[in-house]
């Protein structure tokens, strides 16, 4: 019986008795490096940048407000833009 916070997966490192068994594979958390990404929350900022540009992407496609359009298919690199801006604002710590 395995114990109930395990994984349970047949490839799992983790003995009965809570030691790690040696797979071969060093994954930083023996000493204390990441090895993985680490996201982070954007801040409030880059979320309401992120969301009006979405929405603004919404409305130009659906044609709710007469908007000029100044780039083909505008509204395909408005959400694009969104998105990115998104991305970046997980990304990168502290913004």
């Amino acid at each position: 019986m395995r114990a109930p916070w395990c994984c349970a997966s047949r490839s799992c490192s983790v003995r009965r008795d809570g030691s790690r068994k040696d797979t071969g594979q060093d994954t930083g958390q023996e000493t204390g490096q990441e090895t993985g990404m680490r996201l982070n929350p954007p801040s409030l900022i880059i979320f309401l940048i992120s969301v009006t540009l979405a929405a603004l992407a919404l409305v130009t496609k659906l044609g709710f407000i007469p908007i000029p359009r100044y780039v083909p298919h505008q509204e395909f690199w408005l959400a694009i833009t969104a998105y990115m801006t998104l991305m970046i604002g997980n990304i990168a710590r502290g913004l």
